[in-house]
């Protein structure tokens, strides 16, 4: 009998501590919310932001089924200008290619020209895997630019190739626009990506 009133007793005090806790943890989430929405980015008008737009395109994007062509093409981009002149952007397979993603192209500088990003989001409860994968989608929409740009600039079109460079800019301004690390490194790399492309334009330009 002594035995289960100490079984008892124990169960009974661990119950309490359990409940303690539960209840202290409640009090930190509820004041880390807060902080959180009070830090959150203002909320804008649908018709100025860009996330609306983005993630249309995101859903349409997918880049599993992409030619050979398209690898070859990143990856002479990173090659150091005048060297990377061993790729031909003008390729004709590579312009069929960019043809047939001429809608995305578009949505993507139509995005840009947005003066605002702001993904929906519950910034109390906040998703990183959501960021993540947003800012991947936002890389590769800023490559799929960077890509036309170079061909345009082959094919003697530096204007429109100028275009896309504004456009990449503008998507690593959008890539920033939360105060999150992966925000900070995402637009940093698209940043490279566009100084690496203006490069490679000017240098090609007549």
């Amino acid at each position: 009998a002594a035995f289960g009133v100490i079984l008892v007793l124990q169960a009974m005090t661990f119950w309490s501590l359990d409940a303690v806790v539960k209840q202290q943890l409640m009090a930190v989430r509820a004041e880390a919310g807060s902080l959180a929405l009070s830090l959150a980015p203002p909320l804008v008008a649908d018709s100025e932001n860009a996330a609306r737009v983005y993630e249309h395109l995101f859903e349409a994007m997918d880049t599993r089924d992409w030619p050979a062509v398209w690898d070859e093409a990143l990856e002479a981009r990173q090659i150091a200008v005048p060297k990377g002149g061993d790729f031909d952007y003008a390729s004709p397979e590579l312009s069929k290619f960019l043809e047939q993603h001429a809608g995305e192209l578009a949505v993507i500088r139509e995005a840009a020209a947005l003066p605002e990003c702001r993904f929906e989001r519950d910034h109390s409860r906040l998703s990183f895997d959501a960021a993540v994968s947003e800012r991947i989608h936002l890389r590769r929409a800023a490559e799929l630019l960077v890509v036309d740009a170079r061909r345009r600039a082959a094919t003697g079109d530096v204007g429109g190739a100028m275009e896309n460079i504004n456009a990449i800019f503008a998507v690593s301004r959008h890539a920033a626009s939360e105060p999150l690390l992966i925000s900070t490194l995402a637009s940093n790399a698209i940043d490279y990506m566009g100084i690496q492309t203006l490069e490679a334009v000017l240098m090609s330009a007549p």
